[in-house]
């Protein structure tokens, strides 16, 4: 039953560890004749935070998607399809509790030829015969099939087109106008999908309407004052923000001033989730989101609200680690250089937690080799610190030894002074006074006992020469007494 038990046990751990990272399952490695629209997946983890994937036309490449999160899905599709006749090489990363970012090996597939134009699409916002929409608003559609790229016709009336004719987009699900549409106005809109292959246009027109009252919003020049107003709230937020791995989930609050609030999570197809109505708002996984504030404001039509967005990315990161203090010793002074490794961006300090801190992490002209560095994280994860590595001295070694056999004091060895000196040696030599090496020590060893050649050696004075792993080199004596 024991050994029953045993071989169970790695059984199972050899299953975790195989399974730490996925397989393509949709479409498996190697497959062939793929549709340009197919969604990507792979086999689940379990305990992940969050999925990375990057697919391009190279192996380990970007060229098609660049490290674009999935969340905790373990599928992906692409917004706007996939290159024809052409193999795709795909690379998922894993966030994984207390666990560095695995990066998993890289499969492939090669997608069909395309020898049809694309179905036409449909408007997703605005919502066809919408009403009151923002002159500011952007517009959006769904993808088609095959589609390589997408052409737009606007306009005020039925079949016309005074704001844009045939406008090329490329392949984005989305436009920007340059300025606002016009105010209190139907708008028509038809969105052309194409690719090599040409098109199945005139496809259908959608419609809605503008506000009458945008104009609210806008800045204007308060004589007043002498300056420009707005009724938009001003945004602070940042563009970028990162939630810590060993302290989820991240809650995240607004410091603007407005009547309301809202968050949405920006969804792989750049479709929207409302997360949050609040001022704050908790986040647990990486990627891209939209925080959006916004004011009330009384006018004769009814309550306008007047708001402002801004995007923003959330990124991993944890509590930094310092693995090497690297020490350069110049006439007078050291340059200090801090290697650390984790998740994230940090910022180093010397001797006082409070700081002040720099962003890089060399420090020049540092004087004497006591100091205490710190390194903190930039998303508030923690801080970390680690001693210099101090000097070689002489009282590392005792002054003597007495190896009689009573247990006390019976080995000459290194010492540290304290923990602070971080010395890793490298040997130690001993000599009797007329330069014979007596012993090589390790200094992890229990020390030398007083014996050469498995005889005791009298009382007398020694010497010793200690190589530091860093080059340092010390030399000195001893007494043994028996």
């Amino acid at each position: 039953m024991k050994n029953l038990l045993i071989v169970l046990f790695f059984g199972l751990s050899n299953l975790v560890i195989s399974q730490e990272c996925p397989v393509l399952t949709t479409p498996v490695n190697d497959a062939i004749d793929i549709p340009v629209d197919t969604e990507v997946s792979w086999e689940e983890v379990p305990g992940v935070i969050g999925y990375v994937v990057s697919l391009g036309t190279t192996p380990g490449g970007g060229e098609i998607v660049n490290r674009r999160s999935s969340g905790q899905n373990n599928f992906y599709h692409p917004e706007v399809g996939l290159p024809e006749n052409t193999r795709i090489y795909v690379t998922v990363q894993l966030f994984l509790f207390g666990q560095p970012v695995k990066t998993c090996p890289v499969e492939s597939f090669v997608t069909k030829e395309v020898t049809t134009p694309p179905p036409c699409t449909s408007i997703s916002f605005p919502k066809h015969l919408e009403k009151g929409v923002k002159t500011s608003s952007v517009i959006r559609w769904h993808y088609a099939p095959t589609a390589t790229g997408y052409r737009i016709t606007m306009g005020t009336a039925v079949d016309k087109s005074n704001i844009l004719l045939n406008y090329d987009v490329g392949n984005e699900l989305f436009y920007k106008s340059p300025s606002d549409f016009p105010l209190n106005e139907d708008i028509f809109i038809s969105v052309t999908p194409y690719n090599e292959n040409g098109d199945l246009g005139p496809c259908t027109e959608e419609q809605f309407s503008t506000s009458a009252a945008a104009e609210v919003c806008d800045p204007r020049f308060d004589s007043t004052i002498g300056a420009v107003v707005t009724n938009k709230p001003k945004l602070s937020f940042p563009e970028r923000i990162g939630i810590c791995r060993n302290n989820l989930p991240g809650i995240f609050s607004s410091k603007d001033k407005a009547d309301g609030y809202r968050w949405y999570k920006i969804n792989p197809d750049r479709s929207e989730t409302l997360i949050s109505q609040s001022k704050e708002v908790t986040l647990n996984e990486i990627g891209r989101y939209k925080y959006e504030a916004y004011n009330n404001i009384t006018q004769a039509v009814g309550t306008i609200e007047c708001s402002a967005a801004s995007e923003f990315v959330v990124e991993m990161s944890e509590l930094p680690t310092i693995t090497e203090i690297v020490v350069e010793k110049i006439p007078g002074s050291r340059i200090l250089t801090i290697v650390t490794h984790g998740l994230g961006q940090h910022e180093f300090a010397i001797d006082n937690i409070e700081g002040p801190y720099q962003t890089g992490n060399i420090f020049n002209k540092v004087i004497g080799d006591k100091h205490t560095i710190y390194v903190r994280d930039l998303h508030s994860c923690g801080i970390t610190q680690k001693n210099m590595p101090r000097d070689l001295s002489r009282d590392n070694f005792p002054l003597f030894f007495t190896p009689n056999g009573d247990n006390i004091n019976d080995y000459w060895q290194f010492i540290l002074i304290d923990e602070s000196q971080q010395i890793n040696l490298n040997t130690i030599f001993i000599y009797d006074r007329y330069g014979n090496m007596l012993a090589q020590l390790d200094p992890q060893s229990q020390g030398w006992d007083g014996n050469f050649r498995g005889k005791e050696i009298p009382s007398s004075t020694y010497w010793y020469k200690a190589i530091a792993d860093n080059g340092d080199e010390i030399n000195g004596y001893f007494a043994l007494k028996r």
